[in-house]
């Protein structure tokens, strides 16, 4: 039946077999012709509903070598594909759609098309792969080569975008910020303001991980201001996933980081609430991340085991990859807080194996981080320093986010190796690092570290005083598992010390 209500003959092969080995005993030149015919037919027969027959029309004109027309349907079955959700499928046909752009007359028009094939690509292999995969990198490097024949600027800041994002989820912060200053010259003539979000919103991550955390909120605060007024399905639909989600997650580590962890708290279910009026899988994956990070550093189990178990749901049902280091750190310490530090010991070098493969590099001093508690949670000192010691390695190639807790964890494996001295001298510099970030939420950690070491030795008699400075600094987060510890400290402290 067709859709115009004629009838028409079909036949059945009782078995597959049959069928291909009458279809292999077609001479080459006919089966084209046949392939050809059938499309035309097919194509003709469907005039208002081409794009339901577009995967089925696409095989016969790659086969009958049309590749414009197999072009034009390979690219209504990727975005029938990604309607569904099926990124991995629609990746197929754009794949597909490429190697038949190779067929059509080498000029101007051929590479528009490739590129027009080549931005598609771009935004979802974010879903289907990952930013950081091998296949990205390589698309848009080529793609990048398009803009530049072609003078397309649009494109090309759309391109650098996304360069720039991959490169600082690899963990290259050197690279990424050459990515940014091209952007930023890109961008300088863009009259769009949703084009211009993007590098913001990149800058701010790149300065977040650095340690800089106030240049961090400003980049994070003007990429919100360029969105502000967009449509909501514009980003998307230039990069693949939204800056505003993007700017408000990131900027939760760094609202907790400078002391604000209500606040931070606050921007995840901001970014959470854009994310699901957005309705993307992808900016719903980084939204949900965010959100247990957040409950992962406020060490609120309660909280963050909603938010592992949406983020899961979310990957299973998307097929989203999502391969990065946040996640699997904030699942493992569920598992420590569980009280299965040695499920978590393993989970953590497994999930540490997984990211390298991925390439994922960003936030690995967060996994050695997660490691080493695991390590001291078990006994496991000497592991657990070598861990702290792949932490520095980064940290000292340029990710300094977490630089304080990586010496406040080596401070706590020392005093379980009995070196107290040692002991202090971390969590000593601990604060210093902590302190020179404004890091206020790991300061807290830190002076309470030193604390229970003079309360455990005697070590360190001004760590009292040091710790309720620094609570009388906080202005919000009192019902945080940090700052009831550091609060019950300074009173047990106060008691023990001599009248």
């Amino acid at each position: 039946d067709w859709p115009d209500n004629t009838v028409g003959q079909c036949y059945l092969f009782i078995h597959d077999i049959y069928r291909r080995v009458l279809y292999i005993n077609i001479p080459p030149a006919r089966c084209q012709r046949l392939h050809l015919s059938a499309g035309l037919a097919i194509e003709a027969g469907h005039p208002e509903q081409v794009d339901e027959v577009s995967a089925e029309l696409a095989l016969h004109f790659e086969l009958g070598h049309d590749p414009e027309r197999a072009i034009f349907h390979l690219r209504l079955a990727a975005e029938r594909a990604q309607q569904r959700t099926a990124a991995a499928e629609a990746v197929a046909y754009l794949n597909r759609a490429l190697m038949q752009v190779t067929a059509l007359a080498g000029d101007i028009a051929q590479e528009k098309i490739e590129l027009d094939l080549r931005l598609r690509l771009m935004r979802l292999l974010i879903t289907a792969v990952a930013y950081t995969s091998v296949e990205q990198e390589h698309n848009l490097q080529r793609a990048l080569e398009l803009c530049e024949r072609l003078d397309d600027r649009n494109s090309e800041i759309q391109l650098l975008s996304q360069w720039g994002a991959s490169l600082i989820l690899q963990g290259d912060i050197e690279g990424a910020e050459h990515v940014i200053i091209r952007t930023r010259k890109a961008t300088k003539n863009a009259d769009n303001p949703v084009l211009q979000s993007h590098e913001p919103a990149v800058a701010g991550v790149t300065a977040l991980v650095k340690g800089e955390l106030e240049a961090a909120e400003a980049h994070f605060a003007r990429a919100l201001e360029l969105l502000d007024d967009a449509d909501l399905r514009e980003p998307t639909r230039l990069f693949g996933h939204d800056p505003a989600v993007v700017s408000l997650g990131f900027s939760t580590l760094s609202a907790w980081l400078l002391g604000r962890p209500d606040e931070a708290r606050r921007r995840a279910q901001l970014a959470l609430a854009r994310a699901e009026a957005i309705g993307i899988p992808q900016v719903l994956s980084i939204a949900l991340d965010l959100a247990l990070s957040v409950e992962h550093l406020r060490r609120d189990a309660e909280a963050a085991i909603p938010f592992a178990d949406a983020l899961d749901a979310c990957l299973d049902k998307y097929c989203v990859e999502y391969p990065y280091a946040r996640p699997r750190c904030a699942r493992n310490w569920l598992l420590m807080e569980n009280g299965d530090a040695a499920a978590a010991l393993t989970g953590i070098q497994r999930d540490i194996k997984k990211a390298q493969d991925a390439r994922a590099g960003l936030f690995f001093p967060l996994m050695y981080i997660t490691l080493a508690e695991a390590c001291l949670a078990t006994g496991a000192a000497s592991e657990g320093l070598a861990a702290t010691e792949k932490a520095f390695n980064i940290i000292n190639a340029g990710e300094r986010l977490f630089e304080a807790e990586a010496w406040r964890l080596k401070g706590e494996l020392l005093r379980l190796e009995q070196e107290p001295e040692q002991a202090q001298q971390c969590f000593r510099t601990a604060l210093q690092v902590a302190g020179d970030q404004s890091a206020l939420a790991l300061e807290l950690r830190a002076a309470t570290s030193l604390g229970k070491l003079h309360r455990d030795t005697g070590q360190a008699a001004d760590a009292g005083e040091r710790l309720q400075m620094i609570i009388d600094r906080f202005t919000e987060g009192f019902d945080t598992a940090d700052f009831r510890d550091a609060s019950a400290l300074v009173v047990s402290l106060a008691a023990a010390k001599p009248v």
